[in-house]
C-alpha cells in the first residue's frame, strides 16, 4: 500500500490528483485570521465556508465507481456544531457516517 501526504494544498480548490484516493484527511482546518476573533458569527461562518470547498474539493479524489472512500475532518470542541458541518457536507450529497467527540477526560478517548 501507498500513502500520498501532502503539505501547502489550498484545501479549497481542486486538489492536485493523483487519486483516486481512500481517504482525504484534513486535521484542524483553521483560517488563522485573528480579525474574525471580533465577530463569532462572521468567524462561523467563514469557517465553514472553507469547510464547505475542502468537502467538494476532497470528494473530486475519491473513487468514482463504485464508491467507496472517504473524508476524515478533525476538529475539536464545539466546531462541528458552530461551523455547520453536517450542512457543508449535505450540500456537497456527503453524509456523515461516523463522529466522536473529546469532550470527556482524556482517558476515555486516549489510550494512557
Amino acid at each position: 500500500d501507498r500513502v500520498d501526504v501532502r503539505f501547502g494544498v489550498d484545501a479549497t480548490t481542486n486538489f492536485p490528483s493523483s487519486g483516486p484516493y481512500d481517504v482525504v484527511m484534513f486535521n484542524h482546518p483553521h483560517l488563522g485570521n485573528a480579525l474574525l476573533a471580533d465577530s463569532e458569527k462572521e468567524h462561523a461562518k467563514r469557517h465553514h465556508s472553507l469547510l464547505a470547498h475542502y468537502l467538494h474539493s476532497a470528494s473530486q479524489c475519491l473513487p468514482a465507481e463504485g464508491g467507496g472512500g472517504a473524508i476524515h475532518l478533525c476538529l475539536c470542541g464545539s466546531q462541528p456544531t458552530t461551523w455547520d458541518v453536517a450542512g457543508a457536507a449535505e450540500r456537497n450529497g456527503l453524509e456523515i457516517f461516523h463522529q466522536c467527540g473529546t469532550a470527556g477526560p482524556v482517558g476515555e478517548w486516549l489510550s494512557l
